[in-house]
Parts: structure tokens; C-alpha cells; sequence
């Protein structure tokens, strides 16, 4: 069966599809077809790891509670340290445009930080609370 190589759908979208500044303002290009003018704002849920997956396994055999009258098995635990975090987003519709693959929107970012800069400060912090500090420290210098 011969390797087929796909085709980059954002081949013909300006900038790639990647965000590029205009006049000071961050812009980016994906596959939508909604009125400009049309605004997305809201928080995004993301988790950052602050260290290696444990397993903690018990060392009895025991029913699974699950499964009443099964086999004893035993029990483990997955332990994953980190925390979930938000990330704000403000978006706006500015312009529509056909391309061969299809509708394109271009979309203005208005949010004073941007996802990049907020997943890098969960990044660099240790818990929920040190990191929604460092963002409103951030927001505030803005």
C-alpha cells in the first residue's frame, strides 16, 4: 500500500493559518464562516503536570467493588500531580474569504494576554492559586 502524503489544508490561507500582528494587533486565519463582527469570549480548561504519573498499588487481593463475586484482583491507584487552569480567550470576526478548501475567517485577538503566555505562567507555577497570581500581575503591567 503506497505512503500518500496529505494535503496542508491552510496551503492557501493567508499566513498559513498561523497568527501574524498588524498594526500592533494579533490576527489569525482558520476554517469558519461566520458574519464579521461576531465575537467568542470565554475561559478554556487546561491541565498542566507537576511531575511523574505514580502508581500506588495496595497490597492485599481484594473483590473488586465493582464486580461482587469476581476474582480478588489488586487494587492500584494512578496518581497524575498537577492542576487544571484557565485560559481567557477574546476573539472578533473581521473578514471572510473562499479559498479552494473552503470558507476562511480571519479573527482579530483581543485578549490582553494571550493563550500562549498564559499556558507558559502555569507552566512556571506550582499550584492554581500561584498561577491566577501571576496572571493578575500580568494583566495588571498590561
Amino acid at each position: 500500500m503506497p505512503i500518500t502524503e496529505t494535503k496542508d489544508l491552510y496551503e492557501n490561507a493567508p499566513h498559513n493559518g498561523k497568527r501574524f500582528t498588524e498594526n500592533g494587533k494579533t490576527f489569525y486565519w482558520n476554517f469558519s464562516n461566520v458574519k464579521p463582527g461576531t465575537r467568542l469570549k470565554g475561559k478554556n480548561k487546561a491541565w498542566v503536570t507537576l511531575g511523574p504519573v505514580q502508581r500506588i498499588d495496595e497490597a492485599e487481593l481484594r473483590v473488586h467493588p465493582m464486580f461482587p463475586g469476581s476474582l480478588p484482583v489488586t487494587m492500584f491507584q494512578i496518581n497524575v500531580p498537577g492542576f487544571y487552569y484557565e485560559i481567557d480567550h477574546d476573539v472578533v470576526a473581521v473578514e471572510n474569504k473562499k479559498i479552494p478548501e473552503g470558507t476562511i475567517t480571519k479573527w482579530r485577538d483581543d485578549a490582553p494576554i494571550s493563550g500562549e503566555q498564559q499556558t507558559i505562567l502555569a507552566w512556571n507555577s506550582k499550584s492554581v492559586e500561584e498561577y491566577e497570581a501571576m496572571k493578575q500581575a500580568l494583566l495588571t503591567s498590561v
